[in-house]
């Protein structure tokens, strides 16, 4: 049995990990990050539709699910794909974030998306041949999505592009609730870390979570079922 896990209890099994592997939270992303890559590589045909070059929007919110975007457009971009790194949201950002913005290679286009600017280039990024990568908001989200983040979520799922949600569709609640449904992510692929979360088994989550990817970190399987509740996958 594969047990489901909340967001509180996925970030005790991610300090766990810090702990007891000796590695940053910051390398904790990066391994994240090359498992989203590796998926997207190995399924980018599938994803493209018969479109012949790959042209990748990757969307990044202010907190951790924002710095695993960052990581995944910087490898990308590091194996020759075409990247466009849209950065959305006001407000305090997270460390891990910050620094894997500062880690961008400077020939990689970045857009600051907020209220008054960078959406004339943000509908642009819905040409054909674009892969959309949400990384705006994961398991951490704890209210609806407002401002400049709304207004991008509306805009993707307006698109034509598949979008391809990180951790978790931007608007849902990792325990099933939908802050919104209005403006809340429809992916057609969820790449989530080590655990299916509740979200993935609610009717009304979907449409929003199109077919989840369960992407394993390497976390201690002991540890995980020791934090299972009485919510298992058989």
């Amino acid at each position: 049995m594969i047990p489901i896990l909340q967001a509180d209890q996925m970030l005790a099994a991610d300090q766990h990990t810090i702990r007891h592997e000796a590695i940053t939270s910051i390398d904790l992303m990066e391994r994240a990050a090359r498992a989203c890559v590796g998926w997207l590589l190995e399924h980018e045909q599938q994803l493209l539709g018969g479109a012949q070059v790959a042209r990748y929007e990757v969307f990044c919110g202010p907190g951790n699910n924002g710095g695993d975007g960052l990581a995944i457009a910087r490898m990308l971009y590091g194996v020759g794909r075409t990247v466009r790194v849209f950065v959305v949201g006001e407000g305090a950002v997270s460390h891990d974030r910050e620094m894997n913005l500062q880690r961008l290679p400077p020939g990689l286009p970045t857009i600051n998306v907020n209220a008054e600017n960078g959406f004339a280039e943000l509908i642009q990024s819905f040409e054909p041949g674009r892969i959309i990568v949400d990384a705006l908001f994961g398991t951490g989200l704890n209210k609806p999505l407002q401002g400049s983040v709304h207004a991008a979520v509306d805009l993707m799922n307006y698109s034509k592009a598949p979008i391809v949600s990180v951790d978790l569709p931007s608007g849902l609640y990792a325990d099933g609730r939908v802050a919104d449904a209005a403006i809340a992510v429809r992916a057609a692929y969820t790449l989530t870390f080590q655990c299916p979360k509740p979200a993935f088994f609610y009717s009304e989550c979907h449409d929003h979570v199109g077919d989840p990817v369960v992407l394993s970190l390497g976390m201690d399987p002991g540890f995980l079922h020791d934090l299972q509740g009485n919510v298992q996958l058989v």
